[in-house]
């Protein structure tokens, strides 16, 4: 065994062990088999055999049960590989642990047939299959393939159903190719890769309480349908193709621990809120990386949390400690030229001075930083629109 064999013509995706017997001898065909058989194992699969060297000896195969009380499924299939002569025959009894489980077995020539066990195998250590020759057969015995199959027991609780369906559409909006399959939680052995839960001992449904798609080539914004994770601690998106801007439904994460997004392709603001529990300690953020954004890049510090965080646009909002200083620079924009007086030219002198906004009237001024006009050796230059229509330049600095 070892090796593990996946056929695109198998409906199940199942996975198949090749492994060799030292004392079975592979048998092959390359008729075309017939597979009118609704469990359709692979054309490929079938089209193979082994048989004893020695005509007289069975074939044995057998596996040890970890727990006396796991139960097991069966699926054992037959295919005449080789043309049988007219005075030729084979046929065989199926032996478990010594018992007659099914027989005779004849294989049917460039057909498939399946024999399954109706019940599930529990109660032993070991199970020994045995394939033996009857009296009436002048060939020994074959297999072409077999599937065993453990049941798992789903008896606890299933994951929450909000989180079931926020994960299901975060697997379709990212086209998530993981072990995404069946309940994400549980069984805890086979929980969906890069998800955490809460198990409660079968008291409450499981939660998702992680949630890492680092490295995973995400690409567009990110999902909405993340807000739907509210008990969510730590979510890690770098190292992907995000772009778009960090939306505000992550403030409202409020279990949110941990956000990691380095490494994308994120434009614009930093939501207020999260930049205040980064500061707080609260939430530990990573936002710096290869990102488009104006921002300085400020890496972490040992203890895994960024004590400060650029912003774009150069500007520390005031939830960090540090004034936002804006200098408005006037230009007026006449379509006749207008003669003015000394006490006009005062005047104007007067209204053109620098003035003080807060950051909600540069939003609306700019329309969100929308046009860029210039850009010198301290900041970026936007067009904006007082509310009497007058056209300025708006300029920012920062303090450090």
């Amino acid at each position: 065994m070892g090796t593990t064999d996946r056929y695109k013509d198998d409906v199940y995706d199942r996975v198949w062990f090749p492994f060799k017997w030292d004392a079975m001898k592979k048998l092959s065909t390359d008729e075309d088999v017939l597979n009118s058989d609704s469990f359709e194992p692979p054309s490929i699969v079938m089209s193979t055999a082994v048989t004893p060297f020695n005509a007289s000896a069975p074939i044995q195969l057998f596996w040890d049960s970890d727990d006396v009380n796991d139960q097991y499924y069966f699926y054992m299939y037959f295919n005449e590989v080789e043309k049988l002569a007219e005075n030729e025959t084979r046929e065989f009894n199926i032996m478990m642990n010594g018992e007659l489980m099914y027989g005779p077995e004849i294989p049917p020539y460039r057909s498939v047939d399946p024999i399954i066990s109706t019940s599930a195998l529990t109660g032993a250590k070991r199970y020994t299959f045995s394939l033996e020759k009857t009296e009436n057969s002048t060939l020994p015995p074959i297999l072409n393939a077999m599937e065993f199959y453990k049941l798992i027991d789903f008896s606890l609780s299933e994951t929450q159903q909000d989180d079931v369906d926020a994960i299901t559409n975060i697997k379709k909006t990212y086209g998530v190719t993981r072990n995404w399959e069946g309940d994400p939680c549980g069984p805890v052995k086979y929980m969906w890769e890069g998800l955490n839960c809460t198990m409660n001992d079968g008291l409450d449904p499981p939660r998702i309480t992680s949630l890492n798609l680092s490295s995973s080539g995400l690409t567009g914004q990110i999902a909405s349908s993340i807000s739907k994770l509210t008990m969510l601690q730590y979510l890690d998106l770098s190292n992907n193709s995000l772009n778009g801007s960090l939306p505000y439904f992550l403030v409202e994460l409020r279990s949110l621990k941990v956000l990691n997004v380095r490494y994308n392709n994120f434009t614009g603001l930093i939501p207020s809120e999260l930049l205040e529990r980064s500061k707080t300690g609260s939430l530990s953020l990573s936002v710096d990386g290869d990102s488009n954004s104006d921002s300085d890049s400020i890496p972490p510090t040992k203890s895994g949390k960024n004590k400060n965080l650029s912003v774009p646009l150069t500007a520390s909002f005031s939830a960090l400690g540090v004034i936002l200083l804006i200098l408005l620079g006037f230009w007026i924009f006449r379509r006749h030229k207008v003669v003015t007086s000394s006490n006009s030219k005062k005047e104007d002198s007067k209204n053109s001075k620098q003035q003080v906004f807060s950051y909600g009237d540069i939003i609306n001024i700019t329309e969100n930083f929308k046009t860029i006009i210039g850009e010198g050796g301290f900041g970026k230059v936007y067009i904006g629109i007082l509310q009497d229509q007058t056209h300025v330049a708006v300029k920012m600095l920062s303090r450090s």
